[in-house]
């Protein structure tokens, strides 16, 4: 996909999967499919993977493992640790999950 016909085959198939109610939307890389999430915690991550560098792809690829039609969660760990320090920046041993 590459073109604007394709950007637009992307968009109707996105407003189909939620006028029907899918658990699945179309990932932001417009060649996949991934869970539906809250549009304010999707709007969250579109903006940190948008720069091009080490941790924005670090938590693309997480997000990936985290909401993909195959779910490896174990390979989720770059969330937790990059958000760390802005949820907890005083507390080293904090955990995002139950300690």
């Amino acid at each position: 996909m590459c073109g604007k016909d394709d950007d637009n085959w992307v968009e109707r198939l996105r407003f189909a999967l939620a006028v029907g109610n899918s658990v699945w939307t179309t990932a932001p890389d417009k060649r996949s499919l991934t869970r539906r999430v809250d549009s304010i915690a999707e709007a969250a991550v579109a903006r940190a993977v948008a720069p091009h560098d080490a941790a924005s792809q670090e938590l693309a690829e997480a997000w990936r493992n985290a909401y993909s039609r195959e779910p490896n969660p174990s390979d989720a760990w770059a969330v937790e640790h990059i958000l760390k320090p802005v949820v907890c920046p005083r507390n080293l041993k904090a955990t995002l999950g139950p300690s």
